[in-house]
């Protein structure tokens, strides 16, 4: 015995080998001194020493090496045999299999496919079967195939094939199936001595074949048509036949192009000639599609005859989107039935595609719909043919065109256009108008003012009108066909939906509970402003006295006319309603007028009221009204209908149908409660009496009365005073002796101004009007808003209470102090008032206009400057709320009313009247109890504290302990000092702002660094960032971006100065510094300011404002000193100077 490195074994060990076959193979695996053989002619592995290795050495050998050698029984055991005598040959000598018929070609169709699992070169992978197939073959014939001794082949014989041999067509599956129809060549493996089929190719799959003799099958009831390509796609299209309705599908692949169709283009409008064969789809519906199409030059296929040209016509049923190939027609009513020999035209139908500006999408239950601009009712301008396929009438595009008024114009060839089915005029079923009052284009949402009633509409950008629809109902409505700009106060036609009622869960101040209709506005036409009135005007140039003045409200009161005003009627306030039922009734004497009309959505409660109270009066009879129940809200009735009484009316229905068609039927009146009487505003005066003095009882005056159509009041306009009721000097009644108040307003250029008067308990009871002295010997004559006074209440002859011999008293002679409930702050902002007037903006306001086209910033003395309007910018203050005893903040927050009342520049910086401005209150703050803090107390809710409030300079106190005694507002509370305050009457901010400690707070200077703002809806500062102090050890705080008070997050940069107050370790009020300090490079012995941002005030003549009190120059000081302009301030305010006797 020898290993793989030794000798080998001694001659007397030798096996006789003579007698042994001698067959080849590889070496599939070697040991440490032996190894084993893949052997060609048997399906073994043959055990081989390395000692029979001749020659070459065993090192030598590898695997996959062919060898030669001879096969004998084992040494050990007989049975097995095992390799002697090998001899390593050259690679290509072992010959596994053999080729029966050398370069023949067979034919055989897969029987059993193989599997795709792993296979290799000894067929040790998954194989297949395939049966023989043998063409025009005799049984004897040579090119049968047989064994190897001798047998011929039969057809039908099973052979296999490994996938491997499998060559796959380029375009096509690498796979093959049963049934499929190859080509091979035939082999006989030596090892297993079976035959097997190499080099396969596939002749015709299986799928392929059926496919063919299904395609056959179809062709045999196979049908010529004519047709136009009506959409193209990848790789396949419709086409229109002109013997059929539904569209009928094609692939490119059935497209003939031969040389003589070169000048043909497959697209759009493409005439065609093809073959239409109809097959089952798993469903068993019918399904058609063309073979053999052919193209055909331009004029070759006929779908219709014409009929009538520009014809008119009521949408009844809109068409639907078509499903699969087949349309879902629409049906038009014509106005005039029409005649086609002996065939009368009373409808026609309508296409999907031919629907008048195409089609919209709009998302609906988180998924996108597609929706048409028509609707049932809607009257379309088109002409009319008859289909050839099945002889029914068709509305199809025309080239006629509306014009202004709604003429219909024949078309012009100078004009040109393409033609279309065009929308004549809008259906009266959910039409209203109105203006637009809001517009958020980024959002894509707005508000409009419902004519009709006082609520706003909601509507999205999609739903306004195409503009060529627009421009056709423009001009049907007798108007210009140009494009109309949408913005504020634009006229606006719409449908109106009832979205269900929003119940508002807050209860008011009389505790009853609020309702909001959630309305929306759709198919949307834009007017000229001038076509929607708002308001009808009722008289002009009415001339009537006051009758009496509202204490509280200046320049406010009513009016006693000598005759009752006529209010509108119904049929004016709802004109689209009257149009509506009128058309209905007219529609009654045609013989193809509707017997009922449908709302197509439900109507709001309101709304749905006055179509029924209109229809019972119009209607004289003749119409009912009835619900169709729909899903929703169940104290909704549902869709409202409109039915004729009967079918066939008798000769006085006739006329009471007549009449009421004619508008001589009784017209419904909405009379006012009171007729003779009007209230008027500041907002009625003319502007000079606006400035003056406002009227007072018993003046004559004159004005004009109309009536809104959203409210149905009567309204006041351009009031001016004619006479005033002579007050003589003497003759006066004294009231109540003597009175104590507090100066409201003053205005000095009108020598007159306004006092509260106050009852025992500081409360406020009205206002009074008083007259500046004219005579120089009255002592203390210089009166400021806020002074505490007495006064003679008087009487004048015309019955208006005013204040006589006003004498200011010492400050806090009238008592006033802070509320015991108060909270505790600090003051984090103060609130700023900026005035633009004939300035460029330098930041875009959303909701403000200039009105302007100057872009100088200079204030001039141009006559037309007073034109141009001003822009005033309002910021709250904020205060950090630091103490609640009573949780007066913790508690649920009234929600704000829905109309926020306007703020005018001249009331800004008005101190705080709130201690005594308002009568719904039983007492004052002023160290009386709160009626709404005491019910709120009641209420067991934790003490809320460090949160931000809002509050504005009208709400810091101007009378007694802690208020602001100056003017100019310096004494005002400023940044960092410690106020005490309550909640306001409304909303969620702070009254009553008086001031305990001057500087309280601790400031703290640095920068902010890693600032990280995140998007929040709810609040415009939102994120996180890190403060560094400006100190030696640079402490370093967590900041929330919610504290930054002075700009938006957006406006910050890293590594910029700031400034924050700490209170408990924490950082509150975070502000620029450039925001609150003006800093400035020239050195302190410069006598130049910096340069500031100010504002011209025109209508004071010519003084100057500046943008914030907290600005401070190079000295250290707040605010101008005197003597820095030669120009006036508004802040050196006008006083009234009275030299004593």
């Amino acid at each position: 015995m020898s290993n793989r490195n030794g000798r080998r074994g001694s001659r007397q060990n030798r096996v006789d080998t003579s007698r042994m076959p001698l067959e080849q193979g590889v070496v599939c695996s070697l040991k440490e001194s032996f190894g084993f053989i893949h052997c060609a002619q048997r399906p073994l592995e043959l055990f081989f020493h390395y000692s029979q290795v001749s020659n070459c050495h065993p090192d030598e050998l590898n695997i996959d090496d062919e060898v030669e050698f001879k096969v004998g029984g084992s040494k050990n055991d007989p049975s097995k045999f095992a390799a002697y005598e090998l001899l390593r040959v050259p690679e290509g000598t072992v010959v596994w299999e053999t080729e029966d018929h050398p370069e023949q070609i067979f034919r055989g169709t897969v029987e059993k496919a193989s599997r795709n699992d792993q296979r290799n070169n000894y067929g040790d992978g998954s194989e297949g079967t395939i049966r023989m197939v043998v063409e025009n073959a005799d049984e004897n014939s040579d090119t049968n195939p047989s064994d190897d001794n001798g047998s011929k082949a039969p057809p039908g014989q099973m052979i296999r094939y490994r996938p491997s041999e499998f060559q796959p067509p380029r375009k096509g599956s690498s796979r093959l199936y049963r049934g499929d129809l190859l080509e091979f060549r035939l082999f006989t493996e030596h090892r297993t001595n079976q035959k097997y089929a190499k080099a396969i190719k596939l002749v015709q799959s299986e799928k392929e074949r059926q496919r063919i003799e299904k395609e056959k099958k179809l062709m045999e009831t196979a049908v010529e048509e004519e047709g136009i390509v009506v959409s193209l796609n990848n790789g396949f299209g419709f086409i229109k036949s002109n013997k059929r309705r539904g569209h009928v599908y094609f692939n490119y692949s059935h497209v003939q192009m031969s040389d003589d169709t070169d000048d043909f283009e497959l697209k759009k409008g493409q005439e065609l000639k093809f073959l239409v064969v109809t097959e089952m789809d798993n469903d068993g519906n019918e399904k058609r599609s063309a073979r053999n199409v052919e193209c055909l030059p331009e004029g070759s296929v006929i779908f219709h005859t014409k009929i009538a040209h520009g014809v008119k016509g009521i949408v009844d049923v809109c068409p639907h989107p078509p499903i699969g190939n087949d349309d879902k027609y629409g049906i038009i009513r014509l106005d005039d039935p029409l005649s086609d020999g002996e065939d009368t035209i009373k409808n026609v139908l309508l296409e999907f595609s031919d629907a008048p500006g195409g089609t919209y999408t709009y998302k609906h239950h988180a998924s996108n719909t597609m929706g048409l601009w028509i609707e049932n009712g809607d009257t379309l301008l088109f002409d009319v043919v008859k289909e050839v396929a099945d002889g029914s009438y068709r509305a199809t595009p025309t080239q006629h065109t509306i014009g202004i008024g709604g003429v219909v114009q024949p078309p012009k060839e100078a004009m040109g256009g393409a033609p279309a089915v065009r929308i004549f005029a809008a259906s009266l079923v959910h039409r209203a108008d109105g203006v637009v009052h809001t517009v958020k284009e980024s959002s894509g949402y707005g508000f409009l003012h419902f004519s009709e009633r006082p609520i706003d509409v909601h509507f999205k950008t999609f739903n306004f009108f195409p503009e060529e629809l627009q421009s056709d109902l423009r001009k049907q409505l007798g108007y210009e066909g140009k494009p109309v700009r949408l913005e504020s106060g634009t006229a606006v036609q719409f449908d109106i939906c009832a979205h269900g009622t929003v119940a508002q869960h807050t209860r008011g101040r009389r505790g009853q509970s609020h309702e909001r209709e959630n309305i929306k506005g759709h198919r949307i036409l834009l007017l000229p402003p001038s076509a929607v009135a708002m308001e009808k005007v009722v008289k002009e140039g009415v001339t009537a006295k006051i009758k009496s003045v509202n204490a509280k409200q200046v320049y406010s009161g009513t009016i006693e006319l000598e005759e009752d005003l006529e209010a509108m009627s119904l049929e004016e306030r709802h004109p689209f309603v009257a149009k509506m039922i009128h058309a209905f009734l007219e529609e009654g004497s045609k013989p193809n007028g509707r017997s009922s009309l449908v709302f197509r959505d439900i109507l709001s409660i309101k709304d749905d009221d006055v179509v029924v109270e209109m229809v019972k009066s119009i209607g004289n009879g003749l119409l009912k009204c009835s619900h169709i129940p729909a899903p929703g809200p169940s104290a909704h009735p549902g869709r409202l209908s409109i039915q004729r009484v009967m079918e066939e009316a008798s000769e006085g229905d006739t006329e009471k149908a007549e009449a009421a068609a004619d508008g001589k039927a009784k017209k419904k009146k909405s009379k006012a409660v009171n007729n003779r009487q009007v209230y008027y505003d500041k907002s009625s005066l003319i502007e000079d009496l606006k400035n003056d003095i406002p009227p007072g009882i018993g003046d004559l005056v004159s004005f004009d009365i109309g009536q809104s159509r959203r409210t149905g009041r009567f309204m006041v306009h351009n009031l001016k005073v004619v006479e005033r009721n002579p007050s003589p000097e003497d003759g006066q009644e004294i009231v109540d002796g003597s009175g104590i108040g507090i100066v409201k307003e003053v205005v000095p250029k009108r020598k007159f101004g306004f006092i509260s008067l106050l009852d025992e308990t500081a409360t406020k009871k009205e206002d009074l009007f008083f007259h500046l002295p004219k005579d120089k010997g009255l002592k203390n004559a210089i009166y400021r808003r806020g002074d505490e006074v007495k006064f003679d209440i008087c009487v004048e002859k015309s019955g208006k209470r005013v204040a006589k011999n006003v004498e200011v008293l010492p400050r806090g002679t009238i008592p006033s102090k802070a509320a015991a409930n108060a909270c505790h702050g600090f003051i984090l902002m103060e609130p700023s008032h900026t005035s633009l007037s004939d300035t460029p903006l330098r930041k875009k306001l959303s909701h403000m206009s200039t009105g302007s086209d100057k872009s100088g910033g200079r204030w001039d003395d141009s006559p037309d400057a007073t034109k141009h309007k001003s822009i005033d910018t309002h910021e709250n203050g904020v205060v950090l709320l630091l103490e609640d005893k009573t949780g007066m903040f913790s508690r649920r927050r009234r929600r704000r009313n829905a109309r926020a009342q306007s703020v005018s520049s001249d009331d800004d910086d008005a101190r705080s009247l709130d201690s005594f401005d308002s009568t719904d209150d039983a007492q004052s703050i002023d160290g009386a109890e709160d009626v709404g803090a005491k019910q709120d107390a009641d209420v067991d809710t934790p003490p809320l504290a460090l949160i931000h409030l809002p509050y504005k300079n009208g709400a810091i106190a101007i009378h007694g302990t802690g208020s602001s005694s100056s003017m100019d507002g310096s004494t005002n509370p400023k940044r960092g000092d410690m106020v005490s305050f309550v909640k306001a009457r409304k909303g969620s901010g702070v009254r009553d702002v008086r001031l305990v400690t001057r500087g309280a707070a601790k400031f703290i200077q640095g920068r902010l660094e890693n600032i990280t703002p995140t998007l929040n809806s709810s609040t415009r500062n939102c994120g996180t960032a890190t403060f560094i102090a400006a100190s030696e050890k640079e402490e370093v705080y967590d900041v929330d971006l919610s504290e930054v008070v002075s700009c938006d997050v957006a406006a910050l940069k890293d590594k910029q100065p700031v400034e924050a107050i700490l209170h408990e370790g924490k950082l509150y009020g975070i502000c620029r510094t450039a925001d609150l300090y003006l800093k400035s490079r020239l050195g302190t012995k410069n006598k130049e300011r910096p340069k500031l941002n100010l504002t011209v005030k025109k209508k004071r003549g010519g003084t100057i404002m500046a943008q914030s009190m907290m600005a401070k120059g190079p000295d250290g000081t707040n605010g101008f000193a005197e003597g820095w302009t030669t120009r006036k301030s508004q802040f050196a305010e006008e006083q009234i100077t009275v030299e004593e006797e």
